[in-house]
């Protein structure tokens, strides 16, 4: 039984196509990784001149905006490897409480639900950030402890 020269093309042409559709529905599937992992803003690294709370609020609006070079700035507890597929723990719904700053050291309260990361969910923890000055004038994380809801 011989084939067609139409069959063999046919044939040919769907395989072709078939191939060329995988391509593109893959090619789409890593364009929306990409996306998906991108930061979603840069947030600007606090100077000297910002204060404890003001760092805090920093590292918590980079984390959540997956701006890792700037959370990781922040965060010398080395607690954390932010990377690009990194899945950290976001706050949501911060109430800031009270600050304590002695000037080389501080720290900040604060009330919130904590999402995503390794863990559960834990709704209306309380978490306090421990900081500290250093030799460049920037305050740093260098402890979170709490999380009780």
């Amino acid at each position: 039984m011989s084939v067609s020269t139409s069959t063999v093309r046919s044939g040919t042409r769907m395989v072709v196509g078939t191939l060329v559709l995988a391509g593109l529905v893959l090619g789409g599937v890593v364009v929306a990784v990409l996306v998906w992992a991108a930061p979603r803003h840069q947030v600007p690294l606090p100077g000297p001149d910002a204060g404890p709370r003001e760092v805090a609020e920093a590292f918590v609006e980079a984390v959540a905006a997956r701006d890792f070079d700037t959370a990781r700035a922040i965060d010398a507890t080395g607690d954390e490897d932010y990377g690009r597929f990194s899945r950290p723990a976001i706050f949501r719904d911060v109430t800031w409480g009270e600050t304590t700053d002695d000037g080389e050291t501080a720290t900040v309260s604060l009330e919130a639900d904590l999402e995503g990361g390794d863990g559960g969910p834990v709704h209306g923890g309380s978490w306090t950030f421990s900081l500290e000055r250093y030799a460049d004038g920037r305050w740093r994380l260098v402890g979170v402890g709490g999380g009780v809801g």
